[in-house]
């Protein structure tokens, strides 16, 4: 399970320092929807969602196994800096497919939670590339992943959310999440922790997720911290 120790408090705190530095966005090509600067990206009010998967390695490719998806969604302007740590297993064909049922978990739990403006960043140029499109679905590099394009759209519409391409060495809290989760035994229900300050009484994460309809992705941690 994630730690929710100081070296996590050090994590998100790193976290937040490397995608507000000079530089550390690799933005979207020139067709894409207009994008925001670093700083502008480090001052916005919205929350900051980083998502990754891992998969299992097997030699034939498209072929369908067992994926871990890692998300950590980091408020760092609420008055005790809050973080929520998301371990998930899904099925997958390939990488791609696995990043983009990341993406589209991550756009359902902010939409539940109802955040705004959200900045989702991911180490994928494939699927960032192609949600900054004017048509991600036409402009899908796979037809497989067009479902997954459709689902994070809908669910992120008119809520001023931002797709930001980002070096994997930025992506470190989402990937270490996913790999855990890849690695964890399948479980039939979920671990709900918290330890944010914030949350005197109810942990009103819990209370949101907690009865949701996930389809075929399969939650296996939520921690608040």
């Amino acid at each position: 399970r994630p730690a929710t120790d100081t070296n996590l408090q050090n994590a998100m705190c790193t976290q937040l320092t490397n995608c507000a530095g000079p530089g550390s966005h690799e933005h979207a090509p020139p067709n894409a929807a207009p994008s925001i600067s670093p700083q502008q990206l480090f001052n916005s009010a919205g929350p900051r969602c980083f998502v990754d998967a891992a998969i299992q390695s097997v030699t034939a490719r498209y072929l369908t196994r067992r994926a871990g998806l890692g998300i950590f969604i980091l408020n760092p302007h609420a008055a005790i800096q809050h973080g929520i740590l998301i371990q998930a297993e899904a099925q997958a064909d390939d990488a791609l497919q696995a990043e983009a049922q990341a993406l589209v978990l991550a756009s359902a739990v902010t939409s539940k939670l109802n955040m705004a403006n959200t900045v989702f960043l991911s180490d994928s140029q494939l699927l960032i590339t192609a949600l900054n499109n004017e048509d991600p679905i036409q402009a899908s590099p796979d037809y497989r992943i067009r479902p997954h394009l459709s689902q994070i759209t809908t669910a992120n519409k008119n809520k001023g959310v931002h797709y930001i391409k980002i070096p994997r060495t930025h992506n470190s809290q989402a990937h270490r999440l996913a790999r855990q989760a890849l690695n964890t035994p399948p479980n039939s229900s979920c671990l709900y922790s918290c330890f944010y300050l914030g949350h005197s009484s109810q942990c009103p994460v819990h209370h949101a997720l907690q009865s949701f309809q996930w389809g075929p992705i399969s939650l296996i941690s939520v921690i608040c911290v």
